[in-house]
């Protein structure tokens, strides 16, 4: 059995909910893109008295933690299409948010800097998306939690792997 496998063993389910299942209410993929996608719009509602989108602050807490990181590396730690996040990061030059510098090492990467305007919404953001995830997590038990995180972490350690017929289809190697 697979380690996926395992951890959804470990969580207490509604009698109907498989990991699969043609009836949305009772398939956890379906389940878990609805919460998900409801937490999004609560905090893109957050957000707009920053004048940010959910991807400018992903990217922003990217920055946040490292600056100078290149547009690809921004991708892919925030999981978005590169195309995305070089239209979101130049929405956030126009804005004053960052700058973008040549590498002066390799003149074809572009190396993402927060300005000081930047940095200033770090402490009001993170405040306004930690009070919106206590409202959405309030009834949500810790261990609870720990157990989605382990389920979060295996589906992500899983889809990171080929996978058979689909990887052939999304133009991985197996």
């Amino acid at each position: 059995m697979s380690e996926f496998t395992d951890v959804l063993k470990t969580i207490e389910f509604e009698e109907d909910v498989k990991p699969f299942s043609v009836h949305p209410r009772s398939s956890f993929g379906y389940l878990l893109r609805q919460a998900s996608r409801r937490l999004d719009r609560a905090v893109s509602r957050s957000l707009n008295a920053f004048e940010l989108t959910v991807s400018q602050y992903h990217l922003l807490r990217e920055l946040w933690q490292k600056q100078g990181m290149t547009v690809r590396d921004l991708a892919c730690a925030v999981n978005i299409a590169e195309p995305s996040t070089l239209k979101s990061i130049n929405l956030m030059q126009e804005r004053g948010l960052v700058v973008v510098r040549i590498d002066a090492a390799d003149r074809r990467k572009r190396l993402v800097f927060l300005t000081a305007k930047g940095a200033r919404l770090k402490k009001p953001v993170l405040a306004e998306v930690e009070r919106i995830s206590h409202l959405a997590y309030a009834d949500a038990a810790r261990d609870d939690m720990l157990a989605a995180v382990r389920v979060f972490n295996a589906i992500e350690r899983r889809l990171k792997k080929p996978l058979g017929r689909l990887s052939v289809a999304l133009g991985e190697s197996s």
